[in-house]
């Protein structure tokens, strides 16, 4: 069966990349992806070779829309611990006030099938290493402002910030509230903070 005039790649994409973040990769059928992208099943492959083919691109994806939001924190007001927590409190927030809290694409891909695809988990490097990137302003700021602990490097920091979140979006898909999940984003910053030693 021919693409429908109306096809749009992109928008195709997106509905993947929207399908694949709700249900994961090994509960997602071909099916449901045509179902999702309007496809159909020849329409589908030959758009996009494969489902595995179309997880990677999805990851692809799925940075680029992250992109755009990572770049309005760099530029956000505030000192360098609060923007920090409004990463953090903002990603965790959304993570809860969606009904399946999905997280984070990559995280899950991660999760799911960490090495078993070369191409799964190249894309979710480049993915984990842009927000390590964008964490890593921050926290340079942070430094610069006195805000953040300057007895480290901002790299080996900003790190450690992508690491928590990332384990508090795991555990906020089963926690029992949204209040237990953020007191570690509040431990979390006072390890960032500057003690009374590294500060005098």
């Amino acid at each position: 069966m021919p693409r429908p005039p109306s096809f749009d790649r992109q928008a195709a994409l997106d509905a993947a990349v929207g399908h694949f973040w709700s249900h994961t990769y090994a509960a997602t059928s071909t099916e449901e992806l045509c179902e999702a992208t309007g496809l159909a099943r020849s329409s589908l492959y030959n758009t996009f070779t494969s489902k595995a083919a179309l997880y990677r691109e999805s990851l692809t994806r799925y940075g680029e829309i992250k992109q755009d939001s990572r770049d309005v924190y760099v530029s956000t007001p505030g000192t360098g611990l609060e923007v920090v927590r409004r990463v953090a409190v903002d990603m965790l927030t959304e993570q809860f006030d969606t009904a399946d809290r999905r997280g984070c694409l990559v995280i899950n891909a991660a999760v799911e099938m960490g090495t078993s695809d070369d191409g799964v988990a190249a894309a979710a490097r480049v993915n984990l290493t842009g927000f390590d990137d964008m964490l890593t302003d921050i926290v340079t700021r942070g430094q610069d402002d006195g805000s953040i602990r300057a007895d480290r490097g901002a790299r080996e920091l900003a790190e450690l910030v992508h690491a928590v979140i990332n384990g508090l979006q795991v555990a906020a898909r089963v926690a029992s509230g949204r209040d237990e999940v953020l007191r570690s984003v509040d431990t979390m910053l006072a390890v960032l903070a500057p003690s009374e030693a590294t500060s005098s």
